[in-house]
């Protein structure tokens, strides 16, 4: 399960932000795991399962949902997963963490 406090451990000398989208990946050749195996592409309800309750979430039947996991103690530190309306497969993820 993912865990806001996971976002601490990961140190920030090497990167402010990691974001990948389905854009990103339609030509193949590149695979980006994040924290639980998760990627672009993985089902919504999978995610879920993997990172438990997000933070934050923001639901439309239109345009798909996004989610939002954030430290405890800084919201500079969070992780987004969008989904896409129509699939329910993730379309974006960033993991942020600037301190």
């Amino acid at each position: 399960m993912f865990r806001t406090e996971d976002l601490k451990c990961l140190d920030s000398k090497y990167f402010s932000i990691i974001s990948v989208d389905d854009y990103d990946l339609e030509e193949g050749g590149l695979t980006v795991l994040f924290p639980g195996g998760i990627t672009v592409g993985t089902k919504e309800a999978d995610v879920l399962a993997a990172y438990g309750e997000p933070t934050d979430s923001y639901k439309d039947e239109e345009y798909g949902n996004t989610y939002y996991w954030y430290d405890k103690e800084s919201y500079d530190n969070s992780c987004t997963v969008e989904t896409d309306a129509e699939t329910g497969l993730v379309e974006n993820i960033t993991l942020q963490c600037y301190e």
